[in-house]
Formats: C-alpha cells, structure tokens, sequence
C-alpha cells in the first residue's frame, strides 16, 4: 500500500458502494450503469482496476470518496 492512499480507499471498492445504489452490469474490466447525475443509460463506467469511474454523457469522473460526496450530498 502506497502510504499517500488512505487505508479506507483501499478497503472499499467503488462498485461495491455504487451497486447499493444502481445495477451494474460488467463488460470486459469495467462495470456500467446509469449516470447519477445525468441519467444517461450505460454511460456510467467504473473501473475496477482504477476505483475510477466516470460518465462518457456529462463527463463527471469521480472516485468512492467523490461518489458519496455527489450523490449523497456530502462534504468532508
């Protein structure tokens, strides 16, 4: 573990807190769903391999911390 990443980041993964929210479905690397933000279907890509994802429709991008920050409306 790298020591700049936090240990929480590490421990969650980001499609494990966007599926309590959406359904994903996988294709190749990456799941996809829905854009929480735009509501464009299928645009929303999460890569497993980056806890990365990011929306091909309105172009939000985003990690886990950044997930719950937008959606559910929170700061640190």
């Amino acid at each position: 573990m790298n020591n700049s990443t936090p240990k929480l980041k590490t421990n969650v993964k980001l499609e494990e807190v966007v599926e309590k929210d959406f359904s994903l479905e996988k294709f190749g690397k990456n799941y996809f769903t829905a854009c929480p933000f735009c509501g464009a279907k299928k645009a929303l890509s999460i890569s497993m391999q980056k806890q990365f994802g990011h929306c091909f429709s309105c172009n939000e991008s985003f990690d886990v911390f950044g997930y719950y920050q937008k959606v559910k409306g929170l700061s640190f």
